[in-house]
């Protein structure tokens, strides 16, 4: 076990964030039986994942009130953080 290979060099394991959405990997009460602090943070496998990007991405484009077109929407922004950028240039070279 990873806490044994530490203690050989000298080195102690403080803490463990188990980011798993189950139990069956890491067991709880073994790590805080070790004197490690043990912290569970549920989240979701792959397939999960995706559906709740997708529904968030969806969420923030109704409350923008247009989608994210890919193609349209990244070089609108592109050109946008371009044309700022020039205007910040042309600035200084008028001082």
């Amino acid at each position: 076990m990873l806490v044994l290979q530490l203690a050989e060099r000298g080195l102690r394991l403080g803490l463990v964030v188990d980011l798993t959405d189950t139990d069956r990997y890491y067991d709880k009460d073994e790590i805080e039986g070790l004197c490690i602090q043990y912290q569970k943070i549920n989240c979701p496998g792959r397939g999960k994942f995706v559906g709740a990007l997708n529904k968030n991405v969806t969420a923030f484009e109704r409350a923008r009130g247009y989608p994210i077109e890919k193609g349209s929407y990244v070089q609108a922004l592109h050109k946008a953080a371009i044309d700022s950028r020039n205007k910040r240039l042309l600035k200084a070279f008028k001082q």
